[in-house]
């Protein structure tokens, strides 16, 4: 297990910051990397940028900050799913998850100096719960068109 506590990672996001959002479904991962690999979008699922209910967080690797190893090193040593299998990473810029109205925000933790979160707007007001999945439909949609590419892992 690496010491993970002791790096040092920059506060601020830079726009041209790459993200990394984790894949656990193999099958998932394996046709993203037939599409990618064809060179046809991926269309990335929604459901992988949608926030979990009762919240408007999600989590991503600050890419540009550690080995791929390291990274998935850490998504497994921190995963609370059951008998999971990490896959890989879906990839996009700091720069285009505010361009569609999020914000990004470092959130390193002694487990994980590499992390951050997407926060994804809420409106304080909105109490109509299917308004609030609606919105999370919304940017998840939004999000998932934004990546790049997709990285395997191993």
């Amino acid at each position: 297990m690496t010491d993970h506590a002791s790096k040092t990672v920059p506060h601020e996001i830079d726009g041209t910051e790459l993200l990394g959002r984790h894949e656990w479904s193999g099958s998932t991962a394996n046709k993203i990397v037939r599409r990618q690999a064809s060179n046809r979008p991926l269309n990335v699922p929604k459901n992988i940028f949608r926030p979990p209910e009762n919240c408007h967080k999600l989590s991503v690797d600050r890419m540009d900050h550690a080995e791929r190893g390291e990274l998935a090193e850490l998504a497994e040593e921190n995963t609370t799913r059951k008998n999971a299998t990490f896959r890989g990473w879906y990839i996009l810029s700091a720069s285009d998850v505010i361009c569609v109205g999020c914000d990004v925000q470092a959130s390193a933790s002694c487990q994980n100096p590499y992390h951050a979160d997407i926060v994804v707007p809420v409106d304080p007001s909105e109490t109509d719960p299917k308004a609030i999945k609606d919105n999370r439909t919304k940017y998840a949609q939004r999000i998932a068109r934004c990546v790049k590419k997709f990285i395997p892992f191993p």
